[in-house]
């Protein structure tokens, strides 16, 4: 897997969107606009929670402190 971008074929259907030094990733299931979660090898640690008032998200950047980059819509 590119480190920055593309599909972990270790997880079916995850779209690693981002990867951080401790081995923290963030993305999508399914498809670019699917739900935003997060990773920690092949672990998921849940779906990232929405703004209110928002119903999409995307993973732009995972800092090494674990923060969570991106946007919503």
């Amino acid at each position: 897997m590119d480190p920055g971008r593309g599909e972990n074929s270790s997880v079916p259907g995850k779209q690693s969107w981002s990867l951080n030094q401790r081995g923290l990733s963030a993305g999508t299931t399914g498809d670019y606009h699917g739900t935003p979660k997060a990773w920690r090898g092949t672990t998921s640690l849940g779906t990232l929670p929405l703004p209110v008032g928002t119903t999409t998200a995307h993973v732009d950047l995972i800092a090494d402190d674990d923060t969570i980059f991106g946007r919503s819509e």
